[in-house]
């Protein structure tokens, strides 16, 4: 496999991920999740990038009884990923992977997931820095960027964005994609 992050990067996560408040906002999509995963008979999910598992645990609170999985490649036990499972989920992640990683990162989402990947990423800085100074989102793209770099692996089924208050900029875009080269039904 290549590799998706590099050992001083990791080492930077970690110590964010250590903030109280960092890799927590998961559970944000659990009704989304939720939706998803009853209505296209998924049996595994992934929670790729899963920070604090506040996703798994809003899932489990909703009643869902699938098999959920964990990994995040900065946070101690949390660190091996199934080889296959029916949907990935990557919530605000890929804005946070070093830019010389990110198509092995996206490659190995799309490798793992059979059915279907729900990913969102942020469009703007975030509010937080990194230990040498770099704004923790390294990298700050348009949604027409992030179509055209996911649809190099995914079909893209849905695109929408979100706003941060009335008349601003969009904040995050939202995917919900099929993997390429594989006979999955659309979710």
């Amino acid at each position: 496999m290549k590799k998706l992050i590099s050992d001083e990067y990791r080492s930077m996560n970690r110590a964010l991920h250590e903030l109280p408040r960092y890799g927590t906002q998961g559970h944000k999509f659990a009704d989304y999740i939720y939706r998803l995963i009853i209505n296209n008979d998924v049996k595994t999910t992934l929670d790729y990038g899963c920070g604090k598992g506040t996703l798994k645990a809003a899932l489990r609170k909703l009643g869902l009884t699938c098999r959920v999985y964990e990994y995040d490649p900065a946070v101690p036990g949390r660190l091996k990923c199934p080889e296959e499972v029916d949907l990935v989920v990557c919530t605000d992640v890929l804005e946070h992977v070093e830019p010389d990683y990110l198509d092995n990162v996206i490659s190995h989402i799309a490798r793992i997931g059979k059915k279907a990947a729900f990913i969102t990423v942020h469009n703007m800085p975030a509010a937080k820095t990194l230990a040498d100074g770099r704004n923790a989102h390294l990298i700050q793209e348009t949604p027409e960027w992030w179509s055209s770099k996911l649809s190099d692996w995914f079909n893209v089924q849905q695109q929408a964005v979100d706003y941060r208050g009335e008349g601003s900029s969009i904040y995050r875009t939202r995917f919900l994609l099929t993997p390429r080269g594989r006979d999955s039904e659309s979710p």
